[in-house]
């Protein structure tokens, strides 16, 4: 016997992050008890694949504002918080623990609800009072809001296109970088210190960090000169070329560092 279940409340991760009341697919979630009653049905008839859902009938409702979710009620399920309201208004999501899949569910809950499309800074900065004017009619208040979203968003665009490396975040047609070795901050005395790529291959989403560093600070990328037999001819590879560029450097040290857990001193 195959069924095919549609949302379960009471347990699992749906109840867990959402709770029991959210459509899914056309669809609300089925309770234990009832799930139970149609398994007992389901082995008494002969047909082998079965199909057990909640069919979603969506009541009439006077107004938008009562057929929106409640967007305080959302996100205190995501926190896991009861009453999100009773926090100090002043209190921002990012001071509440908001981790990287809260973040993706209340930015989905933002965009469906009240087409905010907010980057992850300016999610994090959201405060319970800017939560609250959310539910209120669209005044000035969200005006704004909405205002200094789109003056961020235009921000992080103009900053992306001045980081000094190769790639263009706007620009799809360079997928892989031209230079092996470039510089991510402009200070010039220190131990210098090399920074391998990530998984993307280029070090352009660490410039911003780099600003924030007191030695030189180098990229390494993966370009097409970079061997590809083996994760040993990569490293011997990047270790060659950071010891060329900490020589040319007048380096009689320097920190090579790949990832976030591996440090190197030499």
């Amino acid at each position: 016997l195959a069924i095919q279940w549609g949302p379960i409340g009471d347990v699992g991760i749906l109840q867990d992050t959402v709770g029991s009341d959210v459509v899914i697919s056309g669809t609300i979630s089925q309770s234990i008890r009832s799930c139970l009653t149609v398994l007992d049905k389901f082995l008494q008839q002969k047909h082998p694949v079965v199909l057990s859902c909640v069919p979603y009938l969506p009541a009439e409702v006077s107004s938008n504002k009562t057929a929106k979710t409640s967007i305080l009620s959302a996100v205190g399920k995501i926190f896991g918080i009861s009453d999100i309201s009773s926090l100090n208004l002043e209190i921002s999501l990012g001071e509440l623990g908001m981790d990287s899949l809260m973040e993706v569910e209340l930015r989905l809950l933002l965009e469906r609800e009240y087409d905010l499309m907010l980057g992850g800074s300016k999610l994090r900065n959201l405060t319970i009072r800017e939560l609250r004017l959310l539910e209120g009619p669209l005044d000035d208040s969200i005006d704004t809001i909405c205002s200094n979203v789109k003056a961020t968003q235009e921000s992080q665009v103009s900053n992306i296109e001045e980081v000094p490396l190769y790639f263009n975040a706007q620009d799809n047609t360079q997928l892989i970088p031209q230079e092996t070795i470039v510089r991510l901050n402009s200070v010039k005395s220190g131990t210098p210190l090399f920074i391998v790529h990530p998984i993307e291959g280029t070090v352009c989403m660490l410039y911003s960090l780099a600003q924030l560093v007191s030695v030189p600070v180098f990229g390494i990328q993966y370009t097409a000169e970079a061997p590809a037999d083996s994760f040993e001819q990569v490293a011997a590879w990047y270790w060659a070329v950071s010891i060329i560029s900490a020589a040319s450097f007048n380096a009689q040290k320097y920190v090579l560092k790949i990832g976030v857990e591996m440090l190197s001193n030499y």
